[in-house]
Parts: C-alpha cells; structure tokens; sequence
C-alpha cells in the first residue's frame, strides 16, 4: 500500500490536471535512481526512506532511517543541507517518532511518523524560507518514488512539485505571491496521470515534464514544466 501525506492548506481552489506520458515508465537520467533505496525490513515500519517535494521556495526532502543512517537531506533554491537527529539515537524502527528534531547550523525540521510508516510529516523552519511546507511520501522495497520539482506559467505562475509512486502522484504547489498554496493528488492509469481539478496534458519524457493547464476561471491557463530531481 502506498503510504502518502498530504500537508493540508485552506486554498481559495483545487486543482484538477491531467497529463498524458509515454507507455513506458518514465526512463530518469543515470545519476538518478531506478530502482528503491528502501529496505524490505522497514516497509511496514516507521524506518525506511520517505522522499518529497517542497514550496517555499522550491526544493526536495529525503529522510534515511536504515542501514544505521539517521539523516535528512534537504535542498531548497539550490542549496543542500544534510540534518542529523540526536534523539533517535535510542530509537527502533517500528516505533513511533513524534516531533524529532532535525538540524544543521540554522535548519531545523521536526519530523513524525507513524509505526507502521503512516502519516510521515516534516514542519520545517529554515531561515530566508518562513513558509515552506512539504509533502512526504515513503518508499518501499518495491516502489520507488520519484520526486519532480517544477513551474507553471499563464494567466497564473508560480511553483508546481510533486512525487510518483506507482500509480500514485502527490504534489503541492504555491503561487509566485506565495498567497496560496494547493496540494493535488492523482492517480497513474498507464500512460495518463489524472489529478483533481485544472484541466491540463503533458507528456514526460525521460525525466522531464511539460505540457499545458487551463484554469476553472475564464481565460485561466498557461503552460507546466519540470524535472525529475530525486
């Protein structure tokens, strides 16, 4: 089962967007993975590695708790920074993590997840970054996630990021005001991929997405774009 979070924002609309990719699964670039870095001992616990997408600005997340790594790797407006977690030192997985913390120099995020790997959420606090916020989902041993950092443009702009697991596709973006913010959801059938509410089409190719968007407002539309980077 795909083990998703959704990190939930009052927004003045929800997004629908569909876009079309090739048959095949999308083929990522050779410095990027192909198959999962999780370990089957952890799949139905709260160990493993949990991959997402961030807005505010725009970046990614990874959390690595197995093979005696406990860490988080951040990157956000091309700077990364790799948090280290003091108090899961006594920590097993299969355990409950509540609120731990996660730093390095001036970045600290609080991380919880559930025991069996359920209901991952990161509440981060980076300077120059007041309102970032993140979608976590966890990887398995037999289902990679890939994580896609990109932009809309139009009669509207700003940041569009998600990460596919399957047939599962979670994403959130955020306005160039950064007044709103919008998580989007879908499902993967093949060589379409349907979310819920803008209408739109793509294609990906390798790791690369585009296509274009039309809005519920008249006249509301433009054109996505993105990359596959984790």
């Amino acid at each position: 089962m795909n083990r998703t979070v959704l990190i939930r924002f009052a927004a003045p609309l929800l997004l629908t967007v569909a876009f079309s990719c090739g048959k095949d699964e999308p083929a990522p670039s050779s410095t990027l993975p192909t198959t999962p870095e999780a370990v089957s001992a952890h799949d139905n616990k709260s160990g493993g590695v949990y991959k997402g997408a961030i807005v505010g600005s725009s970046g990614v997340i990874k959390v690595t708790l197995q093979k005696s790594v406990i860490e988080m790797v951040i990157t956000i407006d091309n700077t990364t920074k790799t948090l280290t977690c003091a108090t899961l030192s006594a920590w097993t997985s299969g355990e409950l993590i509540h609120n731990a913390l996660f730093t390095a120099d001036d970045w600290e995020v609080l991380f919880s997840v559930g025991a069996t790997g359920t209901g991952a959420t990161a509440n981060l606090n980076i300077p120059d970054h007041p309102d970032a916020e993140a979608v976590l989902t966890k990887e398995t041993s037999k289902k990679i996630v890939r994580v896609f950092e990109g932009t809309y443009a139009g009669s509207e702009t700003g940041i569009w990021n998600f990460t596919v697991q399957d047939a599962v596709l979670s994403g959130i973006s955020r306005s160039e005001d950064g007044l709103t913010t919008i998580l989007f959801d879908g499902l993967v059938n093949e060589t379409t991929i349907t979310l819920t509410t803008i209408q739109g089409s793509g294609t990906i190719s390798g790791d690369n997405v585009s296509g274009t968007w039309t809005g519920s407002t008249a006249g509301s539309s433009g054109t996505w774009t993105g990359k596959r980077i984790l």
